[in-house]
């Protein structure tokens, strides 16, 4: 279901089970979503809303109580704290809380079968619909305003759209914007997963981009490293939604659009290396970006991508290259106009891989953030991160170490980064070490004007010892109050490298963690990489997480599939 809402803001904070816990604080304790969903679809039913008195009526909501069974779970009774806070936040108002065993008080809100006669009369209302899973009333009669459902999960999940749709709708001090009489009755998603603090994650659709016959053979024509944008500087075709993804051996790049929401997609364009010297063999690891304002001689809006592109010279030795590539149509026709980085590729590791670009609003700067394998202790299997920057995104700068790993074995690389509402960079990356795998670290960053490049970071770990196994992507929205949400997700967990992650949130700028069950679930059957290198970003309004990556059917037909992740 789709709802709209008065007020497009990023809304309802993630949740901890603490309710009182700030967003510097170091130990958070999870309760976990009410309802998990095993499904990849949104299945909430259209709602019936009746409005006896069509006239927009504000009631006050001052010296109201909310009521509730006096036999209500002590998870209900925890909503209900966070209930009577929002709606003292939202309006103004102040807000008691009592079970049904008090007397009578004349203004009151009714939350589930209390021993009130209008909660009586809802649950009478609400019976044409009882088998239905997700079935719900919300009632005005008069001073008193009934919320009843099938069972709890959905009676906190009305308690939700009560707050959304009434409270924080309303523009009117201290009130609801709620008619005398009016109904709304319906059925809601119950299985998304909701957060204590009644913010919402589910799957709102799913489609496929591409699909491939693969065979069981690594590597085998398998789609990864997936990448996608959604447009916020092209004007009336911003939201359209542009992804790409990485087929082994193949020498040129699709890109996709979709301007439906990601319901339907199509290939648009091929993207074709023109200025290297060498013979292309494959066009890997891209990362694809929108100019966010003026430089040089390119337009806000113009969209560039970086891939790592492996070619073969005259004399048979391969070598990668950081290639750049823009397009001012939208992605149609795309020009490859700079080769930033090159490297041999000898069994002893000397190349550059896995581009990331990003814009940074502080320095008003595009850095392009990537693996490099060209230095001298290369010959040892040693790797670093580095970077380079542009004003003008022709000229760019030297090499900048980000995390150089000259002292030791280990090897940063699959860099991605996101500013977090604090002002803090979250540089989040994997470290392979033969024997742990390729472990995600993090370093949180006051600024890209000075890297700890001797620093390796900090392991990305809950406090119950869950962590992402290999290739991360990051980004973090508002959503989530004071301190809004950051996501990681990747592949794998613990030493796993193949699989798909869990998704981990954290709620206080990156000091912890938590790690939920993906919403979007994937099959490998037997092929490698699948679920490996996903990419996410979020909407303009921050309410959508965009998230790409691939699955598999038992036929090992690999598929690059969307998903519309709703947090709200």
């Amino acid at each position: 279901m789709k709802i709209n809402f008065k007020v497009i803001s990023v809304i309802i904070i993630f949740s901890m089970l603490l309710l009182n816990i700030g967003c510097g604080k170091k130990n958070m304790e999870y309760g976990g979503p009410i309802g998990e969903s095993e499904t990849t679809e949104n299945q909430t039913e259209p709602v019936e809303s009746e409005k006896i008195n069509t006239e927009p009526y504000f009631i006050n909501l001052d010296g109201y109580t909310v009521i509730y069974p006096k036999n209500a779970t002590d998870k209900l009774i925890g909503y209900l704290e966070k209930f009577c806070e929002l709606l003292e936040d939202y309006t103004g108002a102040k807000i008691d809380l009592a079970s049904d065993a008090k007397s009578e008080q004349g203004k009151e809100i009714l939350l589930g079968n209390t021993s009130r006669k209008e909660s009586g009369d809802a649950k009478d209302e609400l019976s044409k619909h009882e088998k239905q899973e997700g079935a719900y009333i919300i009632r005005n009669y008069g001073e008193k305003i009934a919320i009843a459902g099938r069972n709890e999960k959905v009676i906190i999940r009305a308690m939700k759209r009560f707050l959304m749709n009434y409270a924080k709708a309303s523009e009117t001090e201290k009130s609801v914007l709620f008619s005398h009489g009016e109904r709304e009755i319906g059925v809601l998603n119950t299985d998304s997963m909701l957060f204590e603090n009644f913010t919402e994650m589910y799957v709102e659709t799913q489609s496929t981009i591409a699909s491939l016959q693969s065979s069981k053979e690594p590597d085998s024509y398998v789609y990864s490293y997936e990448s996608i944008i959604e447009l916020a500087h092209n004007g009336e075709d911003n939201g359209t939604l542009i992804a790409t993804y990485t087929v082994y051996s193949k020498d040129t790049r699709r890109i996709y659009k979709s301007t439906d929401g990601g319901e339907s997609w199509d290939c648009i364009s091929y993207v074709r290396n023109t200025i290297s010297e060498n013979s292309i063999k494959s066009s890997m690891q891209a990362s694809l970006f929108e100019l966010p304002r003026d430089m040089g001689r390119f337009k806000a809006g113009t969209l560039f991508l970086a891939d790592s592109t492996y070619v073969t010279n005259s004399d048979g030795i391969e070598a990668t290259e950081i290639t750049l590539y823009y397009s001012t149509d939208l992605g149609k026709n795309w020009t490859s106009y700079c080769q930033l980085k090159s490297g041999l590729n000898y069994s002893v590791h000397l190349g550059v891989y896995e581009p990331f670009l990003y814009y940074d609003e502080e320095t008003e700067r595009v850095y392009c953030f990537y693996a490099d394998e060209t230095y001298p202790k290369a010959s040892e299997g040693v790797q670093k991160l580095v970077c380079h920057y542009t004003d003008d995104m022709d000229n760019w700068s030297a090499t900048v170490d980000v995390i150089n790993g000259d002292d030791t074995a280990w090897r940063p690389g699959m860099p991605c980064v996101t500013r977090m509402g604090n002002g803090e960079y979250f540089l989040v990356y994997e470290i392979y070490e033969e024997s742990m795998g390729a472990p995600v670290y993090y370093q949180k960053l006051n600024s890209l004007n000075e890297f700890r490049s001797k620093d390796y970071g900090t392991h990305l770990v809950t406090a119950d010892g869950k962590s992402i196994g290999a290739s991360p992507w990051c980004a973090w929205t508002p959503a989530g109050g004071e301190c809004g949400t950051l996501v990681v997700v990747g592949s794998g967990s613990n030493k796993a490298i193949w699989g798909q992650s869990d998704m981990f949130l954290s709620f206080d700028y990156g000091e912890t963690f938590i790690a939920i069950k993906n919403p979007v679930q994937v099959l490998s059957y037997g092929v490698r990489k699948i679920g490996y290198s996903p990419s996410v970003f979020f909407s303009s309004d921050g309410e959508t997480l965009h998230y790409c990556t691939n699955t598999a059917d038992f036929n090992c037909r690999v598929s690059v599939i969307y998903s519309n992740i709703k947090i709200w």
